[in-house]
């Protein structure tokens, strides 16, 4: 990105931070935002008490 082999990105995922990304004049970043839909929170609202139910109650299993 900083030697012009690539006109641009547009970033919103990083393996460790855009720290580097931030002073190219050539690189937009945002948030990562491919979980906004309203089909995924739901989803994602759903699946959250349901694994935390199977852990408790794997964790009986266990006993």
């Amino acid at each position: 990105m900083d030697n012009d082999l690539i006109a641009g990105a547009g970033l919103d995922v990083y393996l460790d931070g855009p720290n580097q990304l931030r002073i190219l004049d050539n690189v937009t970043l945002l948030p990562h935002i491919g979980s906004a839909t309203e089909e995924v929170r739901i989803a994602m609202g759903m699946a959250a008490p349901i694994k935390s139910l199977k852990h408790f109650f794997d964790s009986l299993s266990n006993l």
